[in-house]
């Protein structure tokens, strides 16, 4: 991917382009880096809202595959970190379901 194009996803915020084509790594250390960062109840309403957004969208399996993220009895603190920082790296397609404000946090942790 030219380095234009990655400045621009950068700029637009497209998390989802540039896991896909050719900054995986980047942006896998940045969501790393900025899910660290939340605090269990803040992880959990972005991932709740994200839920939301996928299933108004009408992409059941990435509500459902957020959801799960969210329940059941390891769904906090670091355990719910790995558990959101997993499925963002399996699936970067569902970083277009969370909102501005956590996509801008892991965009300005990108270098």
């Amino acid at each position: 991917m030219p380095q234009e194009a990655i400045v621009q996803d950068v700029k637009h915020g497209n998390l989802v382009e540039l896991a896909e084509n050719g900054k995986a790594s980047a942006v896998r250390h940045a969501t790393g880096e900025y899910i660290k960062g939340l605090d269990t109840v803040q992880l959990r309403d972005y991932v709740h809202a994200a839920a939301y957004t996928a299933l108004a969208g009408g992409d059941g399996a990435a509500q459902w595959r957020l959801k799960g993220a969210i329940n059941g009895p390891l769904s906090y603190g670091r355990y719910l970190q790995e558990k959101v920082r997993l499925l963002l790296f399996d699936e970067p397609r569902i970083f277009a379901f969370f909102s501005p404000d956590f996509n801008s946090g892991v965009l300005s942790r990108l270098t």
